[in-house]
């Protein structure tokens, strides 16, 4: 039990902080409600995890919320008390227009999921109902699940998963911020013919491009003869070691 009063007693510090003002306060959780506010991270909203809209649904109406907020005082000797107040919730999204495993669901990003994509194919669905009295009846339009699951595999877990795994455990190609193209901070074995199967004849490749400080190959090769080129460092850095031990040699 001290324990347990001991870990959750660290929680004070931000309503401490927060009775101070300082120029960083988001949600100024000096109060039990507001506190919980912040924990509960609300203010970043919420995102479809297992079922939810895709980026071309629209919204039939918002979720209506009862919210405690503190009540702002005329002046100093008045009593601490707290108002319930109605706020606009999450919007509702009908059911024709939700599918399972939404990973494209931003409708600020739609552009930038049909650029990855090379355009994205949506189908026509008719939806109607009814919500909080009001009658609905358009034509919308959704995404397919095959180009819903073609970016999770080549976008969230290729791109923004497996490059960074791989940088670590086999090599990266230069330390240009790539926006997918294939010359720019890909992964790479170190490996000719697997490099130039995914992403063409790397020898081609501008000095610049090819060379850079963030450049590392062939630790992914377990029995590679050059065991510095295996050590993750950087080629530029592998090459003056190289050199170096070649002038040492060379002297001795």
């Amino acid at each position: 039990m001290l324990m347990l009063m001991i870990g959750y007693s660290s929680y004070a510090l931000i309503v401490l902080r927060s009775t101070q003002n300082t120029p960083m306060d988001q949600n100024s959780p000096e109060d039990i409600f507001s506190l919980g506010t912040y924990l509960n991270r609300e203010q970043y909203g919420q995102k479809p995890l297992l079922y939810g809209q895709a980026f071309t649904s629209q919204a039939v109406g918002y979720d209506k919320e009862e919210s405690v907020q503190r009540h702002e005082k005329k002046n100093a000797n008045e009593p601490d008390k707290y108002d319930i107040v109605e706020i606009t919730g999450q919007p509702v999204f009908p059911s024709e227009q939700k599918m399972l495993f939404p990973r494209m669901f931003s409708r600020a990003h739609a552009g930038l999921y049909q650029q990855w994509l090379g355009g994205i194919d949506t189908k026509p669905v008719e939806v109607h109902g009814e919500y909080d009295g009001q009658a609905y009846d358009f034509t919308g339009e959704m995404p397919s699940q095959w180009d819903n699951l073609r970016f999770f595999l080549s976008y969230q877990v290729n791109f923004m998963y497996w490059r960074y795994f791989m940088w670590n455990f086999a090599g990266r190609q230069n330390d240009i911020q790539s926006y997918g193209e294939l010359d720019h901070g890909q992964w790479i074995t170190g490996i000719p013919f697997i490099d130039n199967a995914l992403y063409g004849d790397q020898s081609k490749l501008p000095a610049d491009v090819r060379e850079t400080k963030d450049t590392t190959s062939s630790t992914a090769c377990p029995c590679c003869s050059d065991s510095s080129a295996c050590s993750g460092r950087p080629t530029a850095e592998r090459k003056a070691s190289s050199s170096s031990g070649s002038f040492s040699s060379s002297s001795s």
